[in-house]
């Protein structure tokens, strides 16, 4: 799992754990959204909530594995790289997240 620590206060406390076998995340600058990715499969969390939940990227778009993602500086888009080598845009408002665009790399 993902341990999510509160350190905005006097010293750091876990605020939760993320239950997932996690090969690659990305946080966004706010802190308030993370991504983890587990092979094929992506996965949006709200860490502002007290609860997060996770809400699953659309399965029929994401068909291959991924090798690096980051986040805008306002983290409501993310960018994928995946082994088909494509690099597709992702719109994170959305629920489930939406893509925008694909672009395929030569």
């Amino acid at each position: 799992g993902v341990v999510v620590w509160d350190v905005t206060q006097e010293g750091a406390k876990e605020r939760f754990v993320v239950e997932t076998n996690t090969a690659m995340l990305a946080l966004s600058a706010d802190g308030t959204k993370l991504v983890t990715c587990e092979g094929d499969r992506l996965r949006l969390w709200n860490l502002a909530s007290e609860k997060p939940q996770a809400a699953e990227f659309p399965a029929r778009v994401v068909p291959h594995l991924f090798r690096s993602m980051a986040f805008n500086s306002d983290g409501t888009r993310l960018v994928t790289h995946d082994s088909d080598r494509a690099l597709r845009l992702w719109d994170t408002t959305k629920s489930p997240p939406q893509s925008l665009w694909d672009v395929p790399l030569r």
